[in-house]
């Protein structure tokens, strides 16, 4: 019997967050979590809406009956690397502090490596 495995993708937009879970190369859901435009301009710097992506993202989730333990993988599409060629990149803590400080960008998908790094240290993966 094949071994299912269970990958959670993210990818942080302006204004929502896209996330999807996958058992294999099967998708099992998505979602588009909107986030209110107004509470995300109460945060000064894009890294302090990290909390409240997170919890809005959790939140979808459990209205979804949708659980990430057992997740085996966190892929999270997202930028703020100094000068990287684009590929698959194990989240370290330099990467972590790229995306934290929006080393070469200042977009929201800066969230997307934070946002999978929180889940591991909960989830494991």
């Amino acid at each position: 019997m094949e071994k299912v495995y269970k990958v959670f993708a993210i990818n942080p937009g302006s204004t929502s967050t896209k996330i999807a879970m996958f058992e294999n190369d099967k998708m099992i859901f998505s979602s588009n979590v909107a986030h209110d435009a107004a509470k995300l301009k109460e945060f000064k710097e894009i890294s302090d809406q990290l909390p409240y992506r997170k919890e809005t993202i959790l939140n979808e989730l459990a209205k979804n009956n949708i659980s990430l333990e057992g997740v085996d993988a966190f892929a999270a599409r997202g930028g703020g690397l100094v000068g990287t060629e684009g590929g698959t990149f194990i989240v370290d803590e330099t990467l972590l502090n790229h995306a934290r400080v929006g080393f070469s960008a200042k977009h929201p998908n800066i969230l997307a490596a934070q946002i999978a790094d929180e889940f591991v240290k909960i989830y494991g993966g």
